[in-house]
């Protein structure tokens, strides 16, 4: 087991150092951007899995052991080629679609009922004004939001959604 970010790191130099500083950059980056939420967050975990999922009980990323041991570029292709998305960001914009789950449980985790409600009705408001930023993100609002998180924190769309999110941030 092999836990980076905000968990432990075990066997970390099974962990190729180009995935290694992706890792680390992308925790850092998102760590600074939302510290409330990156507290509650456990990390990323190299399983036997055959796809990136976020598991909202345990507040961490499951992420297919293939990548682990490869170069960047290596690992950035497969995600690319597995990926429904048209952002096509490789491996760190897999960390950080599925840190963008975490935002949305976290925020449903720790609202009030005032909250939940606001944050309900702001994912189906922007994400009717805004449309679908990918194929991926038309599958549900969960996986809009994670989209339309991705493309907002990789600047390929105006900040609405994390202008939201932080605003919400501060009642919570």
């Amino acid at each position: 087991m092999i836990k980076i970010g905000a968990a432990l790191r075990l066997q970390a130099s099974s962990i190729h150092p180009e995935v290694q500083a992706c890792l680390d950059r992308t925790c850092k980056e998102l760590k600074r951007a939302f510290p409330k939420a990156y507290k509650t967050f456990k990390g990323f975990q190299f399983k036997r899995v055959n796809h990136p999922s976020y598991d909202a009980w345990d507040r961490e990323v499951s992420l297919p052991l293939f990548g682990k041991d490869k170069p960047l570029a290596e690992v950035d292709k497969e995600e690319n080629a597995a990926d429904s998305s048209v952002l096509q960001l490789g491996f760190e914009g897999t960390l950080i679609h599925e840190f963008g789950h975490h935002i949305d449980h976290f925020i449903r985790a720790k609202g009030s009922e005032d909250v939940l409600t606001e944050w309900q009705a702001l994912k189906k408001q922007l994400s009717v004004e805004l449309g679908n930023v990918s194929r991926y993100a038309a599958t549900n609002l969960s996986e809009w939001v994670a989209e339309e998180f991705l493309a907002e924190m990789k600047q390929k769309r105006p900040p609405k959604l994390i202008g939201a999110i932080n605003n919400l941030m501060r009642n919570l």
